[in-house]
């Protein structure tokens, strides 16, 4: 159904042809030919593609090498594609993946380097941040990427130190790796 457009001057009191105007534009919304039912046309969304997991279990940096961070406990893995058992989720279909991550080590002493990046297929796709100590104690690194993926890509995320760290694992959410699909390709 057309519409008809009318307008009405600030102040003004609708003659009763405008009036019937918005009468019969109000009824083409109330009787499904109009934009009022539009919603009935849209199609429904459902991302099944989604994880978070975390490490809570003592766990090590590499050694002037990146480690492969084993997440042991899943918070959710909505299609079951995250194994705990390498700390790998493995992409279901090609598509754009968003991934966020974050971690943390107790270093010993000043000067030392601590940096988290996401691999795809064993090669460094994004870095996250890189943390250097001034003194002895925690340091963190972060990070998120957008990447595109082929079905059966394998995502981590690995550790490097500048010497072996250990994990901060006294809390739920200092060591974590989530990701979704956002489109398929």
């Amino acid at each position: 159904m057309a519409y008809s457009s009318w307008s009405v001057i600030y102040g003004e009191q609708p003659s009763a042809s405008k009036w019937n105007i918005l009468g019969t534009n109000d009824a083409s919304f109330n009787d499904g030919t109009g934009i009022a039912n539009l919603a009935t046309n849209v199609t429904s969304i459902s991302n099944p593609y989604k994880f978070h997991v975390k490490r809570t279990a003592a766990a090590n940096t590499g050694n002037n090498a990146f480690a492969t961070v084993v997440y042991d406990t899943e918070a959710y893995d909505t299609n079951n594609n995250f194994s705990t058992s390498t700390g790998t989720y493995t992409a279901p279909v090609n598509g754009f993946y968003h991934f966020s991550w974050s971690g943390s080590a107790a270093t010993s002493a000043g000067g030392q380097t601590v940096l988290f990046s996401l691999f795809v297929s064993g090669t460094e796709t994004a870095r996250g941040s890189r943390a250097l100590s001034n003194a002895a104690g925690i340091l963190g690194s972060s990070g998120s990427a957008t990447v595109q993926l082929s079905a059966t890509n394998a995502v981590t995320v690995r550790a490097y130190g500048n010497a072996t760290f250990a994990l901060d694992v006294g809390g739920a959410n200092y060591n974590y790796f989530t990701g979704f699909l956002v489109s398929q390709t």
